[in-house]
């Protein structure tokens, strides 16, 4: 390698490393200042319901009914509605015990015909919904009890579009399970973060929420209606260009809703595939940008740990970069793992900024191509 290939090489990893931790500590910024909300527990008005398409969870279904049907909100201002998406085990029969005038369970119609199942089963329920705003979470998820409220008070309050609220793992026992889970907050936190700047960069449909009017607006999923995925993020976006600043995110610790990490490298791969493979249908350059940004800080450090052994100084690269991202992302999710009471796995920040590296260079090639599997269905 010649020294001018050497240092042009090192210039452009020096800038993408100097945008990243001006990048990241911007983030740190937007998430300090982010509006705490605290349920204001009474004079609520909103009507909601509470949408769970659910396939094949017949473990997980019932502590998510009862998690949302014991929460303080209003019982006379909320339903939950549950679509069962073609369950091959006894999801259906469970959740249709719980079948009541606040708690509807209904099979989803899709055919053999549309990939996009779980919009269709999203869809199906809107249609039948009563209240003004829709809120979605998944199965396999359990909440606090002033989830509703904490989502109720933001809406009465600021009268957003949609409203993207914080998810994180829970009962992680495992190494791997753990360095999810870290890895995990660290995408909600830019999440929250970035929609202080009025910028949506990500949302969980296991924590969304939206006025069905909106979603009926812009109609629906019908612009990206032939993609798997999507539900959450493809309709945000698609919403913020027809709304522009008007999403907002809930930082509350009473919104928090929970979710299982991945117990296998198996299992965690696919998702991730899936999680990944909707990029190429991006279209806010400020998203792709970012996107762009964060790969390219993951893939020069590999790159110049993988070549070094060839080409000895690229270590200083190496060194360089992997220290500038480091410092900044400890910073930043530092702040983000008190918020969510996960402090502990901090301990966790090497390993997981080591395996990030390789994790983020790979799956942002691979899951563009190829197939993924979800919900016993592959894609």
């Amino acid at each position: 390698m010649s020294e001018a290939i050497y240092f042009s090489f090192f210039a452009f990893a020096l800038l993408a490393s100097i945008a990243y931790a001006l990048l990241i500590l911007i983030y740190y910024k937007g998430w300090r200042n982010l509006t705490s909300i605290i349920p204001a527990k009474h004079n609520y008005k909103t009507k909601i319901s509470v949408i769970v398409p659910a396939r094949n969870e017949e473990n997980h279904i019932k502590n998510c009914i009862e998690g949302v049907l014991q929460q303080d909100y209003p019982k006379i201002l909320f339903e939950l509605i549950i679509v069962d998406d073609h369950s091959t085990d006894h999801t259906f029969s469970i959740a249709s015990q719980y079948e009541n005038d606040k708690c509807k369970v209904i099979q989803c119609k899709a055919t053999q015909h549309t990939i996009a199942y779980k919009k269709q089963a999203i869809q199906e329920a809107i249609e039948i919904a009563s209240g003004e705003l829709i809120v979605t979470t998944d199965a396999d998820c359990r909440m606090n009890k002033s989830w509703l409220s904490s989502i109720a008070t933001l809406y009465e309050k600021e009268k957003p579009k949609m409203i993207v609220g914080p998810v994180c793992f829970s009962e992680e026992n495992t190494y791997f399970e753990k360095m999810q889970s870290l890895e995990f907050i660290s995408l909600i936190g830019s999440t929250g973060s970035s929609l202080f700047y009025k910028k949506p960069l990500m949302c969980n449909g296991a924590n969304l929420a939206y006025e069905r009017k909106t979603f009926l607006e812009v109609n629906g999923f019908e612009a990206h209606k032939n993609i798997a995925t999507g539900d959450d993020m493809l309709l945000m976006l698609h919403i913020n260009k027809a709304f522009p600043n008007s999403i907002a995110y809930l930082k509350s610790y009473e919104a928090v809703v929970y979710t299982h990490a991945k117990k296998s490298l198996q299992l965690f791969w696919e998702q991730r595939k899936r999680w990944v493979s909707k990029s190429k249908y991006y279209n806010d350059v400020y998203v792709i940008l970012i996107s762009l940004l964060v790969y390219a800080n993951n893939f020069i450090p590999l790159a110049s740990l993988f070549f070094s052994f060839a080409y000895p100084k690229l270590i200083f690269v190496f060194l360089v970069t992997f220290s500038f991202k480091s410092m900044v992302d400890y910073f930043f999710l530092r702040e983000i793992s008190l918020f969510f009471k996960k402090d502990d796995l901090m301990k966790l920040f090497i390993p997981v900024q080591l395996s990030y590296l390789l994790y983020v260079a790979v799956i942002g090639f691979v899951s563009n191509f190829g197939s993924y599997k979800w919900k016993d269905r592959k894609y």
